[in-house]
C-alpha cells in the first residue's frame, strides 16, 4: 500500500476529488509528525490498513517508513498473539466459569431484546 500510495497516489486524488480535501491535511499533519504516525498507526484501528497509502503519498522515504514500520509490525503482532494467548489461557483454565458467562451474556440480551422491543411498542402507542 505504501508503494501504491507513493506511485499512484495523485491518480487517485485526481479521480476522487472529495477525498483530496481531507488527504491533504492528513498529509499536512504526516510531514509535521511522520515518527509518531507512522509508528503509531498499527495500534489505531480504522486506519491500519489504509495509513501506508497516505505515508506514500507523503513522500516519506521508503527506509524511513521501513525503519519505523518494521518494529511497529513486531510489537503489534507480539501484543495481539500475547493478548490472543493470554485469554485462550485464561478461558482454557475456567470452563465452569464460561458457563455461568454464557447464561449471564444470555440474560443481558434478553433483557436487551425484551427492552428494545418494549420500548418500540410503546413508541407505536404514542404515535396514535
Amino acid at each position: 500500500m505504501f508503494f501504491v500510495g507513493r506511485n499512484y497516489g495523485v491518480k487517485l486524488l485526481k479521480k476522487y476529488p472529495k477525498l483530496s480535501k481531507k488527504t491533504h491535511n492528513v498529509i499536512e499533519f504526516l510531514k509535521k509528525y511522520n515518527s509518531a504516525f507512522i509508528f503509531g498507526s498499527r495500534f489505531v484501528y480504522g486506519i491500519r490498513n489504509i495509513s501506508p497509502l497516505v505515508i506514500g503519498m507523503a513522500e516519506i522515504p521508503p527506509l524511513r517508513f521501513s525503519t519505523l514500520n518494521m518494529p511497529a509490525a513486531f510489537i503489534w503482532s507480539v501484543l495481539v498473539a500475547g493478548a490472543g494467548y493470554l485469554f485462550a489461557d485464561i478461558l482454557e483454565s475456567t470452563k465452569e466459569g464460561i458457563k455461568y458467562i454464557q447464561i449471564g451474556a444470555l440474560a443481558i440480551l434478553s433483557i436487551a431484546l425484551l427492552y428494545f422491543f418494549y420500548s418500540k411498542s410503546k413508541k407505536r402507542k404514542n404515535r396514535k
